[in-house]
């Protein structure tokens, strides 16, 4: 079996998968083409994860603006608010809007569930009008039916989203002008509740 140093602990290993990574290597042949060779990294495995976790640090430290010896303190601290924001948002949004509001959050499109909410009923509302626009340009080719058709089935559509306008107009039976977002929102999720629990047959003595 051959044996390969590590260079950078430079104890030898067997040259296997088990103690190197293996690396692609490209390179162009006179006729123009690229050859694709199998190769093994310089460092072994356990020098490479050491060395892997240390640039990651780094890093880090330069997205929380603080040195590395900081780095331990300074995360605790970052985790300690971002795990807050996790277990709120996990108690009040499905699975799907969880990881949707996590991406925005990564991203910095939102900052809390406050922002999250308004950033949805915001473009919940510019598709809604981009959709009536839609219909209302082409309405000329409907027949009675289908105007029937398509206003039902825009009324199921806001029922399914819970829209803010739907739970104030249909729901409460008020104007939207007259409900707080508070108010709108704690009715939202009581009907989330009820249809988790109605989907799982599961009911409440």
């Amino acid at each position: 079996m051959k044996i390969k140093t590590c260079g950078n602990c430079n104890n030898e290993y067997p040259k296997t998968k088990e103690y190197f990574y293996i690396k692609k290597i490209k390179q162009k042949l006179a006729t123009g083409e690229i050859a694709v060779y199998n190769s093994f990294r310089s460092d072994c495995v356990k020098c490479h994860v050491i060395k892997s976790e240390e640039r990651r640090i780094k890093k880090r430290c330069k997205e929380l603006n603080c040195d590395v010896q900081d780095y331990r303190e300074n995360w605790k601290k970052q985790y300690r608010e971002t795990r807050t924001i996790d277990l709120d948002s996990k108690e009040k949004l499905t699975q799907g809007q969880y990881t949707f509001f996590r991406t925005l959050l990564k991203s910095d499109l939102v900052f809390d569930l406050e922002s999250y909410f308004k950033r949805i009923n915001d473009s919940n509302k510019q598709r809604n009008e981009r959709l009536v626009n839609e219909v209302l340009s082409k309405q000329k080719y409907f027949t009675k039916e289908d105007k029937r058709l398509a206003l039902r089935m825009y009324a199921k559509n806001e029922k399914d989203r819970l829209t803010d306008s739907y739970i104030s107009n249909h729901v409460m039976k008020k104007n939207i002008s007259d409900l707080s977002p508070e108010i709108i929102e704690t009715k939202r999720l009581t009907i989330q509740l009820k249809r988790e629990l109605k989907i799982n047959n599961i009911k409440i003595r």
